[in-house]
């Protein structure tokens, strides 16, 4: 407890009241990486996807995402659909390169990701300014 009462040590929550209260800073929070995926259905089935029913992971990470398209998506046979996905966890453990989102967990028989976007995310961190001042005070 008295460590959270000091720049250089406090972590967390208590970062998160001392930077506010002594300093007037808002800490911000981390984001969920968000990207887009291309299914194409080789197969012959007919899929509809309500908002969420799609999860997709990377092989390279095993992070998952989830869809987030407003409302239901058909993916008829022979068909190519782009649809939004976001990351199940905050913060930049759940970034993506291009094509490494590559894997579909939702049971899709004749469906593959045939290419993903950039998946983007931040951490929970300080402004600009709140680093500065405990870079200096270290």
């Amino acid at each position: 407890v008295i460590r959270s009462g000091f720049l250089s040590t406090a972590e967390g929550d208590w970062l998160t009241l001392l930077a506010a209260e002594v300093y007037n800073v808002t800490r911000t929070a981390a984001t969920y990486a968000t990207s887009t995926v291309t299914l194409n259905n080789t197969g012959g089935g007919y899929y509809t996807l309500e908002a969420g029913d799609l999860i997709v992971k990377s092989s390279l990470t095993d992070k998952t995402y989830h869809s987030t398209n407003a409302s239901a998506v058909s993916l008829a046979p022979g068909e190519t659909k782009t649809i939004g996905v976001t990351a199940d966890e905050a913060g930049t453990d759940s970034v993506a390169a291009s094509d490494e989102i590559d894997e579909i967990v939702t049971t899709l028989p004749g469906v593959d990701i045939t290419a993903s976007t950039a998946a983007t995310a931040t951490e929970t961190g300080l402004c600009p300014m709140a680093v500065c001042v405990r870079t200096f005070l270290a």
